[in-house]
């Protein structure tokens, strides 16, 4: 209208050009470009945190999908090594995020079957860095640690050397065994690796001797009778389960009357539908 001021219409901006086509020549050298920025900027340590935070976090991500978990872990001098050097990080509070974010990484990796030995036996790099970190008093530290030996615990992997190893036997018996309710996800995990580990014949009879250390944390484990811990009864009884495979397990676990008896007894006696884990085992 007459009088009025025109108001400036603008147009929408255009449209982006198309990327390189998936799984071409220009798209993988697109990809390796991206990804060795990402491992740059997440080796820049304390002189950028920030920086290096993000790249962390974009790696973790990369790290959950199942085609990158092998690759990453066999790249020894740039995925493997940053992760673990995130993990081992312990000096000051900025580093925290950071330490978590390796940690996390590498969970996802020891979710790889055909990682978990291998990592394992990196012990002064990976198993060192998660052992140290599941001895921590932070609870999102010592969290992620157990799930990493959760994750390396399975009989077909680590079962029988994690138990034989003192330093992460007693990290896990530790959690198991706590009744700080800041480290509840840790406990839970810690008993989960535990089951697994009672899947290893050869630590059967050693793990119900450890009257003072695994017996003790399965057995009190199982008696848990709050509906909000029925996971972890579900993990101790079937960590019960698996020791009394066992033929010299089975005459002492069933005259711990007030223990392992106790336990197994109350657990048959739940029936279906309260809390399937421990009544079916």
């Amino acid at each position: 209208m007459a009088g009025e001021e025109e108001l400036e219409v603008l147009s929408p901006p255009a449209t982006a050009p198309p990327g390189p086509a998936a799984g071409s020549q220009e798209a993988q050298d697109s990809a390796l470009l991206t990804y060795t920025a990402l491992l740059r900027a997440a080796s820049l340590g304390d002189e950028d945190r920030e920086a290096r935070d993000m790249a962390l976090g974009t790696l973790q991500a990369m790290s959950s999908s199942k085609e990158h978990k092998r690759q990453m872990w066999e790249d020894e001098t740039g995925a493997r090594l940053i992760f673990i050097s995130a993990a081992k990080l312990v000096a000051f509070e900025e580093d925290e995020q950071a330490r978590l974010l390796g940690l996390g990484s590498l969970w996802n990796l020891a979710a790889e079957v055909t990682n978990r030995q291998e990592m394992w036996r990196d012990a002064d790099g990976t198993r060192a860095a998660v052992v140290q970190a599941a001895k921590s008093q932070m609870p999102a530290v010592r969290e992620l640690a157990m799930g990493v030996l959760w994750n390396l615990s399975p009989k077909a992997a680590n079962a029988g050397p994690l138990w034989q190893d003192e330093a992460a036997r007693s990290a896990v018996l530790e959690a198991a065994k706590t009744e700080d309710q800041e480290h509840r996800q840790a406990k839970s995990f810690a008993l989960a690796a535990l089951q697994n580990m009672a899947e290893e014949p050869t630590n059967r009879s050693a793990m119900w001797q450890d009257e003072y250390g695994a017996q003790v944390a399965i057995v009190e484990a199982a008696k848990l009778d709050d509906p909000l811990d029925k996971d972890m009864r579900g993990r101790a009884v079937g960590a019960l389960m698996n020791l009394s495979v066992e033929t010299g397990n089975k005459e002492p676990m069933w005259s711990d009357e007030y223990g392992a008896r106790a336990a197994l007894v109350a657990a048959a006696s739940l029936g279906p539908g309260g809390d399937d884990k421990s009544w079916t085992c």
